[in-house]
């Protein structure tokens, strides 16, 4: 804790020591940082303060974490060197970080967070031992910074309608059929790129009204796992505060049979431009993948700085291996008069390109011209 401040009273008259200290204690909220340690044995709710800088998180409860009673404190520190093995665990106030290197192995509860908690930081490792489901409330973001999450063969549904990021160096689902499914309204942000463990073992799906983003790259294992978008795909990392160019891609993992990227009915893929060949790029060049656009999909580019399009300015969207369909809509920014976007290779080599509007030829003007004088006079002579 801080030192006390000290307190001048302006007064006439000195007033006893112990009215001074009410006097403070009446005036003055106190607010300071909570370290839970991990020390010793104690309950699973460590929403009372005696459970602080004595407790442990024992194994086999779903550890729930609150509000320190009389405190003000809003920066609360879970540190532990022992792994826990936990049914679950729940967050129910702001302020949370969850830091160390230790790994939490979780059951069926898996991770909770109540609404409008703001950000939730972790840095453990995290292994599923069941199946689970993380519900992550609206207003409130889990973020698993440089963590491994490891699936194995246990599925994970996201839903709450919050948001679950994962900038974590590995993630996914191994070599075991374990789905993930993203419901409920719900943001999943994956920046997870890496080469060999961005793995999902079994099928990918985000529902309808839910979102897939990020930068990372998404590989789908063996025996036809396919990544199944009926929400939307929105290439790049939400949680920025202003956009940058990003790519967001799917491949294959290993060998046999084939995958497949599937954009369902009234699906949507977002992206961004900026300059002259800076933009956002989706990326599904992966041998054996094919990528399969349903009816009533929507493409929309937009341009988030408000760049000025030129003659000439071209930009490479996608990279696809195979693909099957088009989109029904292509919302494009809009142009300086004189100018078009043409589409003649979207669905080749994704590249679209600003064009200038050709002008009429002499030849063509005389041509009409001379047309409308027959026609007038044609008009005279009836």
């Amino acid at each position: 804790m801080p030192p006390i401040p000290s307190v001048r009273i302006h007064s006439p008259v000195s007033l006893p020591y112990f009215l001074q200290v009410v006097i403070f204690a009446a005036f003055t909220t106190l607010a300071y940082s909570q370290t839970w340690t991990g020390n010793a044995a104690g309950s699973n709710n460590f929403g009372n303060a005696t459970n602080w800088n004595t407790g442990v998180v024992p194994n086999g409860v779903t550890a729930t974490f609150g509000a320190i009673p009389g405190t003000g404190d809003n920066t609360k520190v879970v540190n532990t060197t022992t792994a826990r093995s936990l049914t679950g665990i729940s967050i129910i106030d702001s302020g949370y970080s969850f830091t160390g290197s230790i790994a939490y192995t979780l059951a069926g509860g898996g991770i909770d967070a109540g609404s409008g908690l703001g950000s939730t930081s972790m840095t453990n490792n995290v292994t599923f031992s069941a199946n689970q489901t993380w519900s992550i409330q609206s207003g409130s973001s889990v973020l698993l910074n440089g963590a491994t999450l490891t699936l194995g063969s246990s599925d994970l549904t996201f839903n709450g309608g919050g948001i679950l990021v994962l900038n974590a160096a590995r993630s996914g689902g191994g070599s075991g059929a374990a789905d993930t499914v993203v419901t409920g309204n719900s943001t999943l942000v994956f920046n997870s790129s890496d080469a060999t463990n961005s793995v999902t073992g079994g099928n990918f799906t985000v529902d309808a009204g839910s979102v897939l983003a990020g930068t990372g790259r998404i590989h789908l294992n063996n025996n036809n796992r396919d990544l199944i978008m009926n929400g939307a795909l929105s290439v790049g990392d939400l949680t920025l505060g202003s956009p940058v160019a990003s790519s967001f891609a799917v491949a294959r993992f290993g060998t046999g049979t084939g995958n497949d990227f599937i954009f369902g009915d009234n699906s949507l893929l977002s992206m961004d431009l900026f300059s002259n060949g800076v933009n956002d790029e989706l990326l599904a060049g992966s041998a054996g993948l094919s990528t399969i656009i349903n009816a009533n999909v929507t493409l929309t580019l937009s341009n988030p700085t408000g760049y000025s399009f030129v003659n000439g300015d071209s930009y490479d969207l996608f990279n696809f291996n195979s693909l099957t369909g088009t989109f029904t809509t292509v919302n494009l920014p809009s142009l300086a008069g004189g100018l078009a976007w043409d589409q003649t290779n979207l669905y080749t080599s994704g590249v679209i390109t600003v064009t200038a509007v050709p002008e009429p030829s002499a030849a063509m003007m005389g041509a009409l011209a001379v047309m409308g004088m027959a026609i007038l006079a044609r008009r005279r002579s009836c």
